[in-house]
């Protein structure tokens, strides 16, 4: 499925970006390997367990890559 791909794209680049200014999501990364993208998406949406990791983003001036705004727009797009 297309948007599956774009979505794992899109946060390669989203955690390439992050990395590039100090920040290493580093538990999202073992859930993406353990679960896959889109489980470990679904753990973190209803656990909220990694929400500092918003902080973090915002800090560096990347809410534009973060998680949520991705699955939003996906979501608005019907998929």
């Amino acid at each position: 499925m297309a948007a599956e791909g774009d979505l794992d794209d899109f946060i390669d680049e989203s955690i390439r970006r992050s990395a590039a200014r100090g920040y290493h999501p580093t538990k999202f990364v073992e859930m993406r390997a353990k679960w896959g993208t889109q489980e470990a998406i679904k753990r973190v949406v209803v656990s909220g367990d990694l929400q500092s990791g918003l902080r973090r983003l915002h800090a560096l001036g990347l809410l534009d890559w973060r998680l949520a705004g991705r699955v939003s727009r996906l979501i608005q797009s019907g998929v």
